[in-house]
This record gives C-alpha cells, structure tokens and sequence, in this order.
C-alpha cells in the first residue's frame, strides 16, 4: 500500500460504513466514526496489515499534517499506564512522546530514522537497568501482565495443541508460584535493537514498539528478550555482566528463568504457525531444561 490512504480507503466499505472485516476493535472504531477522515489519514501499513506480531494495532499515520503513529495497548488502563512511563522524567529522553490517546489506543510521534547498524553491548545493558529501575509505585495499574495475559494463554494452547498438557501445567504452576511472589519492577519484555531506531534528525536512539510494557517479576527474562540475537561472545559478557551486578542465579532460580523462557519460546513459534519449531523446543526442554537458554550455564 503506497501513498496516503484516507481511512474511508481502508477501513470503509463502498456504501461508506465502517468494514466489520476489516476492523473489529470497537475503540478504534468509534474513533474512527468520530473523527475528520480529512484530518486523519494512513500513510504507511506494514504488507496491508495493520496489526503486529502480537496481534496490536500498529501503523503509521498523520494528524494535520504531522506523521505519527498508532498503536494499541492491552486496554484503556495499560494505555495510561505506557502513557505516564513514556513521559517520565527518568525515562523520556528514550521514548517517542505520546501526543493523546484514545481508549486503549496510543499517538505518539513518529521518529524518522533506521535500526542501528550496532549498538555497544554495555549500552544496551545500561539502558534496560534504567528501565528496571524505575519506580513503579507512583504509576497507575497497567490491567496487562506479561506472563498471566501474554505469554501463558499462547503456551497454554499451544501444549493442548500438541498433547503436552502435563508438561505446559507444570511449567505454568511453577512459573506463576514464583511470579506472584517476586517482588515488581518496570519491565520492557522486548528490548531488542530491532525495537530501536536512530533518529534521522539528531542520531538519537529511540524505543519503539513499547506496547508489552508492564510490571514484570522476572528480571532475567527480559534480559533473554533483549539480548537473544547478539552473537554467543556478546551473550557472554552481557550475562556475565548481570552476574558480577546481582550474583549467581541458583538452581532454583535458573529452572524457573528457563521454564518462563520456554514458554515464551514456545508459544511465540505457536503463534506464529512454526508448529515444527515449538515441537522442537518441547523435544529440547524435555532433554536439558537449561539449553533452552539464550546463554551458556557453566555447571
């Protein structure tokens, strides 16, 4: 899809009501209905889709001229809840600003710019410890949990699917006895280099795709979404770094880190439709719970 395309091309049909096949969320569509097409219009939607990886809305658009773009949240409170982190005095200088939003819709201004050709490792880790360290107390309850609403209902189906129920209630018993009881933190479960972008304007390095924003109970499992394609020498001297920081992990802990992971692994490939890869991320738990690891454990 090239070129500006008013939302009555995209989202109505031609007797100019809003396409139920099209769009089924019912705030973007009263926003929608709403609103000016005049004023608001796409300009950019990834292979004509407008929803992401994770299912969300996400595309660019443009309001009065201005590029921005739109994305969604879990609801209306994890909305306010990515809104108030993204405009945080210890954190902003890192997220695109949200101009408004609408329901469990989020508008923030779009950055121009390219992934990083490179990105220093220590930066990398620097910049998730400042988001784990952000206090959490002040922020309003986001109503979305990484674990409970994101990654265990992918995992959960995916071993019904596959005839792995034991196995997936055992992982998420474990998994959900230890996420109840750590204490919270800031957590950014997807904070890859492919979720940045350098600014065109000035080189500064921005976060997007903040959606999954939340308050999570297991540090290292978003050290496993951040770093899990840097190379293994980069594997290791960012894990290492972790370690001289919080000290060795023990067996305990390291089990519930690789099951949490695991799932995640699993359910992603379900989601995706590599029913063979989730397979064989099953058959590699079942061998080596800890191989499932992004990083090598010296034991």
């Amino acid at each position: 899809m090239r070129g500006k395309n008013n939302f009555y091309k995209l989202f109505r049909s031609k007797n100019g009501n809003i396409s139920d096949n099209l769009i089924i969320n019912p705030d973007i569509k009263a926003y929608i209905t709403s609103y000016a097409p005049e004023t608001l219009s796409v300009t950019k939607v990834k292979k004509n889709n407008i929803f992401n990886k994770a299912g969300r809305i996400s595309f660019r658009a443009q309001l009065n001229g201005v590029p921005i773009k739109i994305y969604e949240a879990a609801n209306s409170n994890h909305a306010l809840f990515i809104a108030n982190i993204s405009s945080s005095k210890e954190i902003s200088f890192y997220f695109p600003s949200i101009l408004y939003s609408a329901g469990r819709h989020l508008f923030a201004k779009w950055i121009d710019g390219d992934t990083p050709a490179s990105f220093p490792i220590e930066e990398h880790f620097n910049l998730l410890e400042k988001i784990h360290d952000i206090p959490i107390e002040s922020l309003p309850d986001p109503e979305f949990d990484y674990w409970y609403d994101f990654i265990k209902p992918r995992f959960k189906r995916a071993c019904e699917l596959f005839g792995e129920q034991d196995l997936g209630d055992e992982v998420i018993k474990e998994v959900s006895q230890s996420w109840s009881s750590n204490p919270g933190f800031l957590s950014h479960p997807d904070l890859t280099i492919h979720n940045m972008i350098r600014s065109c304007d000035d080189g500064h390095i921005f976060i997007i795709d903040n959606e999954l924003l939340s308050v999570g109970h297991l540090p290292l499992l978003d050290f496993c979404n951040a770093f899990k394609s840097c190379s293994h020498d980069e594997l290791q001297k960012v894990f290492a770094m972790w370690m001289e920081k919080y000290g060795l992990l023990d067996k305990y802990d390291l089990s519930i880190l690789s099951a949490a992971w695991f799932a995640r692994l699993v359910g992603s490939a379900f989601i995706s439709g590599n029913f063979n890869k989730a397979i064989s991320l099953i058959i590699q738990y079942k061998k080596d719970i800890y191989n499932i690891l992004p990083f090598k454990i010296i034991r």
